[in-house]
């Protein structure tokens, strides 16, 4: 599974190539692990990408998409059309695409309302970012707890702390 820094890096490559452009079109490919009404997000200007936990969220005026890479997915700067295993497809103004190429099928698309992306389903019992500023050996303190589980099993748990992996 990629891990919070491929997901970061990933994020920065997204941010790059789009931040600030129009998405033109999303093109699911691959409907089964695809939720949400692209027209939402088409013709809006992308404000940026982000990362929460291991998501990336892309927030546009009119709505946001959220990927989750599964095991084996990555998102690829203008893939051919020929590549196997691509899901999903963004088409941005300046004439880059990006695609959701995934083997195992394990990632996810989905697409929602700015309004409702705080309270998405797989957003919303999240832990602290590992990676923010404010995240210290107090943050991790709290974050723990008290609990007398394993610690391996408490720094997996997506709501102890978001993107934490093996």
């Amino acid at each position: 599974m990629p891990e919070l820094p491929e997901v970061e890096i990933q994020r920065r490559m997204l941010n790059s190539v789009s931040q600030g452009q129009t998405l033109l079109n999303v093109e699911p490919i691959d409907g089964v692990r695809f939720e949400g009404d692209p027209s939402l997000v088409e013709g809006g200007r992308i404000k940026a990408w982000r990362r929460r936990g291991k998501y990336l969220i892309c927030e546009t005026e009119g709505g946001a998409l959220l990927s989750h890479l599964g095991m084996t997915g990555q998102w690829i700067l203008n893939a051919p059309r020929e590549r196997p295993h691509q899901r999903v497809r963004l088409h941005f103004s300046a004439g880059d695409q990006v695609a959701l190429v995934d083997p195992r099928r394990f990632g996810w698309t989905w697409i929602t309302p700015l309004d409702d992306l705080a309270t998405h389903p797989r957003l919303v019992s999240m832990g602290p970012e590992p990676l923010e500023p404010s995240f210290d050996a107090d943050a991790l303190k709290r974050a723990l707890g008290l609990k007398k589980s394993k610690l391996k099993t408490r720094l997996l748990d997506q709501k102890v702390i978001a993107g934490l992996g093996n």
